[in-house]
């Protein structure tokens, strides 16, 4: 493999490149499980009991933490790797093996292109995992902390605005996006503001499902 002119793969690269990975491991246990021991801190809320008496499921609890990990994570990855990096030199730099390799002709650059490399390779991942946990875990987890912050059974979007194909603007006093069994998905105080033969219009509805009309989603 080829990195700028340089051929990588060879010992020094292996060996470079395995105190790079055994760095980045104990650096993502130390700043993850900090950042894990922080976010525990300001969540405290979790652990104290409801007004109606009960208390957060501590199921629920390890579950978002499962799902939250990877997010705490991307949210301090950069320091991970530098930390992985600074890490990886400092024990080159402790053994003297940087003055051994540059002694024998071995450039800076060529000792640390392995270490290059694999940041290079962590921040592709980075990108890659916050699309894939947004995708099949985001809203589980979004999900969870709503139900542990807020203390209710049920999510709930409030005052909610967008605009329709028409481009006007509509809101929403609340979204709830599962309510009953079955679950439906339930508006309340829903307002459309819209222009009508140049009269500004509002249309109003306490409360709005979804059905099916005529085989249609309305």
């Amino acid at each position: 493999m080829r990195l700028g002119g340089l051929q990588l793969g060879g010992r020094i690269d292996r060996y470079v490149g395995g105190l790079f990975l055994a760095a980045y491991g104990t650096s993502f246990m130390l700043v993850t499980g900090l950042v894990l021991i922080m976010d525990l801190a300001a969540n405290l809320s979790f652990f104290e009991p409801w007004e109606d008496g009960r208390s957060a499921p501590t199921l629920a609890i390890l579950q978002y933490y499962a799902l939250q990990i990877p997010f705490l994570y991307l949210q301090v990855a950069p320091f991970v790797t530098m930390v992985a990096g600074l890490f990886t030199v400092s024990k080159l730099v402790k053994n003297n093996e940087t003055v051994a390799a540059m002694a024998g002709g071995v450039s800076v650059h060529r000792i640390l292109a392995s270490i290059f490399l694999g940041g290079c390779l962590a921040a592709l991942g980075m990108f890659g995992l916050r699309e894939a946990a947004t995708s099949a875990f985001g809203f589980k987890r979004d999900t969870l902390y709503d139900f542990l912050d807020n203390q209710r059974d049920e999510r709930v979007f409030e005052d909610l605005w967008f605009s329709d194909d028409n481009g006007n603007d509509v809101r929403l006093g609340e979204f709830r996006p599962a309510t009953g069994d079955p679950a439906v998905a339930e508006i309340l105080d829903l307002r459309a503001y819209y222009r009508e033969a140049g009269v500004d219009r509002t249309l109003r509805a306490e409360r709005a499902v979804w059905s099916l009309y005529e085989g249609r989603e309305t």
